[in-house]
């Protein structure tokens, strides 16, 4: 290799993943596509290489089809499908214009049809589109009456034979929302809890767009996700500050079997960012008891809980868990000294030990939370940070 050249190129890779910055490009010409992270030595590529900012899904979120082969993400005011298996590694494969259009609430992708479905706010309608035919099939008309603000309806989710979505509606919510004194989030939180507005979840049969309410109230609802295995068993959280509800609740998509999965047994006692196990038995959350924090899992099945403790650099916004339920991943937290990208994996002694990916030491939290995933094949993390100045999604590789 030319001399010149070869000084050129670690000058370059030196100022993208400088140990104090993380992963930070000095300017957008630099294209921080792919590098090492100096503090850990594991590989780090940009998904989107195009111009403009690019973030994935919130964490429960699925945007990954069965094969792993395309993934779904945000750009502009659209979705975007990369051909995640193309090339040497994610992110050198063929991107796609997937959705032109104002979305609301969550999309979430069918990984075996390979549709991704999504609230279109323009056009009123619950839609799909096709990952491989790109063809658009509109669902559902949604009712005049509903509230499609930001805060208002949350969802989709898709069940596990791909029947039906699921969502919730709170109407007024978003005004409630915004509204609210003060100027910190969990201000606006406690002010939606409060107001106790009319909510419900709906499914929306996929084939006839059949829209159904199956449980009414006046509690602020969130985080809707099906279980893996069961298609006809739904996962919702009573929203709020998590101190003061019972927050993690199953329902059957007929609109029976409520349960409460976990109710507190003394104050400040609080669950939190629940999610599935990929086999549908467990559901984990971030869990503290007054004092200190855990990561835990109570089995639907067997009643039994699981319970491993979180210590100070193991705090996340969010945890996930591979595909092979074997692993954790946790996506950092500011006041953490060194916020990183962690792998956690279960020790015999009941322990998690701590694995760092790469670090995230520039992300502003309060722009992008990095909402981390593993890709279907768990030989990725999936996560977005604001490390370049402007949010982009990247993946770091777990085995370096």
């Amino acid at each position: 290799m030319n001399p010149t050249l070869w000084f050129r190129s670690r000058l370059t890779a030196l100022l993208l993943f400088s140990p104090l910055s993380g992963l930070h490009a000095t300017d957008e010409t630099a294209n921080p596509s792919a590098g090492i992270d100096p503090a850990t030595g594991h590989k780090v590529v940009r998904l989107y290489r195009g111009q403009g900012s690019s973030s994935c899904f919130y964490f429960h979120q699925n945007p990954f089809v069965a094969a792993g082969d395309k993934f779904v993400f945000s750009h502009g005011n659209g979705l975007y499908c990369l051909d995640f298996t193309q090339g040497a590694e994610p992110g050198a494969g063929r991107v796609a214009p997937l959705v032109q259009t104002r979305i609301a609430a969550m999309p979430v992708v069918a990984p075996i049809g390979r549709n991704v479905y999504y609230i279109d706010s323009a056009g009123r309608t619950i839609s799909s589109t096709n990952l491989d035919t790109l063809k658009t099939r509109v669902i559902a008309a949604l009712p005049t009456d509903w509230d499609l603000a930001s805060e208002s309806i949350s969802g989709l989710t898709v069940n596990s034979d791909e029947t039906l979505l699921a969502g919730v509606e709170s109407k007024g919510l978003d005004a409630v929302f915004k509204g609210a004194p003060g100027t910190r989030r969990q201000d606006h939180i406690d002010a939606a809890f409060k107001a106790h507005l009319p909510a419900f979840l709906f499914t929306v049969d996929i084939k006839t767009g059949r829209i159904s309410q199956i449980q009414r109230g006046n509690d602020w609802c969130n985080h809707v996700q099906f279980s893996p295995a069961d298609p006809r068993l739904l996962m919702f959280a009573h929203e709020g500050p998590w101190r003061q509800l019972d927050r993690i609740w199953l329902i059957h998509s007929d609109g029976t079997g409520l349960t409460n999965v976990h109710p507190r047994k003394f104050p400040d006692e609080s669950y939190g960012h629940e999610f599935w196990s990929p086999d549908g038995t467990v559901i984990w959350s971030d869990y503290f008891d007054g004092k200190s924090k855990s990561l835990v899992g109570n089995n639907i099945i067997t009643g039994k809980v699981t319970g491993y403790p979180i210590g100070r650099d193991q705090v996340s916004r969010h945890y996930n868990i591979s595909h092979d339920g074997k692993f954790f991943v946790g996506d950092g937290e500011p006041n953490n000294p060194t916020p990183m990208i962690i792998l956690l994996i279960p020790q015999p002694n009941g322990t998690l030990l701590t694995k760092p990916l790469c670090s995230i030491a520039r992300n502003d939290f309060l722009k992008k939370e990095p909402n981390v995933r593993f890709s279907p094949d768990d030989k990725w993390v999936i996560f977005s940070s604001t490390q370049s100045g402007e949010t982009q999604a990247y993946a770091v590789r777990v085995a370096d």
